[in-house]
């Protein structure tokens, strides 16, 4: 059994009783500290969850498949994760559902350390990403074959954690390259470090979108409703304020470099955010076919048997894009 397949065993283990939970109090976990979960911050900032009658509680929790673990639980109302461990645990039985479709496409570059210049000098050296069946792994792989690299033979991949890790790893050169996303990828960009590919737009993949028990689904469904209109409220603002969008990223990014934070933000907001967040059936489609390379069930999962887009859709005719 492969190292994915093992690390997804742990979903199937967790319960998937809720505990109980105030109507009014949401625990929403993101995944990543990076600039893919700023709209999430900015809306909290911003009061519009309260505008719409809840009480949100953002927590970090590391990587995609805790996170799934987390919502399995029942200690996240709202799972704002990338597909990859969600679909695993699907596939698996667990019944989870997204809501939103928020990004389409990947959110990385891939550099290398100094005196990698190009795939030649990367062969035999490691490469980092978070952890083994997040988005990370996915896109480091795609990557590497996009520049002519077999991911199982030319480089040995490292589970290491997050980019401030993967990111020191690269300057010391411990590894040969590492994936990033903003604002790092602007880091490593002022270091001189060498960009190796550009994955923003490259692919269409489901990528950070949030995630739900069917459970609650069903039996919260107007609180559910209250959150979905305050994401698509909260796009809006964050695609409107950048300025306000900015202060806030900085705040939860914990640094005061601001260039790195306002292009991450010019990024997001150009290339990546999709004018509303309805899911997409071809970006779900590939997230699936990935997790099958490694998770057999999920071959038999259809795009729609991950997502309900009737939220989303509503709160887009109601609220507007």
């Amino acid at each position: 059994m492969n190292k994915i397949a093992k690390f997804f065993i742990a979903v199937l283990i967790l319960s998937v009783t809720s505990a109980p939970v105030s109507a009014r109090d949401l625990v929403v976990g993101y995944s990543v500290l990076s600039a893919s979960a700023a709209q999430l911050w900015v809306a909290h900032e911003a009061g519009i969850f309260e505008k719409h009658g809840l009480k949100v509680n953002p927590i970090f929790v590391q990587g995609g498949t805790r996170t799934t673990q987390a919502l399995l639980a029942g200690d996240l109302d709202v799972a704002y994760v990338a597909p990859p461990a969600v679909i695993s645990a699907v596939a698996n039985g667990a019944r989870l559902v997204f809501i939103t479709g928020v990004y389409r496409t990947l959110p990385y570059m891939i550099y290398g350390a100094t005196g990698i210049s190009g795939p030649a000098q990367l062969r035999g050296k490691r490469v980092g990403i978070s952890v083994f069946g997040d988005l990370s792994d996915f896109g480091t792989r795609y990557g590497l074959r996009a520049i002519g690299l077999d991911p199982e033979k030319d480089v040995s991949i490292v589970q290491m954690g997050g980019q401030p890790i993967r990111m020191a790893a690269l300057q010391s050169g411990s590894v040969g390259a590492t994936i990033l996303n903003p604002p790092y990828t602007f880091t490593a960009r002022k270091l001189g470090l060498p960009l190796l590919i550009d994955l923003i737009g490259k692919v269409e993949f489901a990528s950070t979108s949030h995630a739900i028990r069917r459970s609650d689904l069903e039996r919260r469904r107007d609180e559910m409703q209250r959150f979905v209109d305050a994401v698509v409220e909260g796009n809006r603002y964050f695609l409107a304020r950048k300025r306000e969008s900015v202060r806030t990223m900085l705040r939860y990014l914990r640094t005061s470099d601001s260039a790195s934070i306002e292009e991450s933000y010019d990024i997001y907001t150009k290339r990546m955010l999709t004018e509303a967040p309805i899911p997409s059936p071809s970006a779900f489609r590939a997230a699936i076919e990935y997790v099958a390379r490694d998770v057999p069930s999920a071959a038999k999962l259809r795009p729609e048997d991950l997502y309900d887009s009737s939220l989303v859709e509503s709160a887009v005719s109601r609220i507007g894009r």
